[in-house]
C-alpha cells in the first residue's frame, strides 16, 4: 500500500472485523475519536463487519455496518461499499468459541489478507 496520503481521499475506509467484540469496538472507538479531534475534517468511515445487524454501531457517526461471514472473504469484498476506497482492514480471527482452532485462525489471516491485497492491488 502506498505511504503517500495524498493517495487516499478522505474520509479514510477501515474495515474493521469484530467491530461488535472488545477489539475490534476498541478500534471503532478509537477511530471515531480521532475523527473528533480531526474535526471538522472526518478522516475516517468505519465499516463494521458483523454477523448480525450491528444496531448499535449503526447509531454511531461515520460508521456503516457490513453484514458478512469470515469463513467467506470473497463475499465480503464483493460488496460494493468494502470494494470502493478501502484504506484498510483491522482483523481479528475467531480465537475460540464454536469451530475454532489455531488453524482456522490462521486460515482467516490469511485468506483475509489475500482478499484485501486483491482489492487493492487491482
Amino acid at each position: 500500500m502506498s505511504t503517500d496520503s495524498s493517495a487516499f481521499c478522505y474520509p479514510r475506509r477501515v474495515l474493521v472485523t469484530g467491530a461488535t467484540g472488545k477489539q475490534g469496538r476498541a478500534v471503532v472507538d478509537a477511530l471515531l475519536r480521532y475523527n473528533a479531534t480531526a474535526a471538522p475534517t472526518v478522516k475516517y468511515e468505519v465499516l463494521a463487519l458483523t454477523r448480525g445487524t450491528g444496531e448499535s454501531l449503526a447509531k454511531l457517526p461515520n460508521v456503516i455496518v457490513v453484514k458478512g461471514d469470515l469463513d467467506d472473504v470473497k463475499a465480503i469484498f464483493a460488496q460494493e461499499i468494502v470494494a470502493k476506497n478501502l484504506y484498510g482492514v483491522f482483523s481479528v480471527q475467531i480465537a475460540f468459541g464454536s469451530g475454532a482452532s489455531a488453524q482456522r485462525e490462521i486460515k482467516q489471516g490469511k485468506v483475509r489478507t489475500s482478499g484485501y491485497k486483491e482489492r487493492t492491488t487491482n
